[in-house]
């Protein structure tokens, strides 16, 4: 069977993608934040400093998930440009969730919040059962 060159290079950078953390210019996305705020010196910093922990703690947590599940979150927050890893640790946190849904009210979220901390917002307790 004829598989085009073109092909094989895109199944190598798809491989070569899923097995470390990307390295993405979060400048744009935290400037443009800045300036939608008007606070452009202050929060420019903050972002650029909440990303950098975002990027650590999915370093942290990388190999836990599989190589496809990391390839499709570096994929999607790379849609329009501009990924940040604010945007890759909330797939990665849903993934994550989604394929061990009881475990997700007790493991805390790879995605910082806009003030660079992480979610500490409890998780919603299961509504109990009616009473029979």
């Amino acid at each position: 069977m004829f598989v085009p060159l073109a092909a094989l290079a895109g199944a190598q950078l798809f491989i070569t993608v899923a097995e470390t953390v990307p390295t993405f210019d979060v400048t744009p996305s935290c400037r443009a934040a800045a300036s939608a705020t008007g606070a452009a010196g202050g929060r420019m910093e903050s972002c650029l400093q909440s990303e950098q922990k975002a990027r650590q703690q999915i370093v942290e947590e990388w190999s836990r998930f599989k190589p496809a599940e990391r390839a499709h979150c570096v994929q999607t927050a790379s849609v329009g440009g501009n990924p940040t890893y604010t945007e890759l640790a909330t797939c990665l946190d849903m993934t994550r969730d989604t394929r061990n849904p009881s475990a997700a009210r007790s493991q805390a979220p790879l995605a910082p919040t806009t003030s660079g901390t992480a979610h500490s917002q409890p998780r919603p307790a299961q509504a109990p059962e009616p009473a029979k």
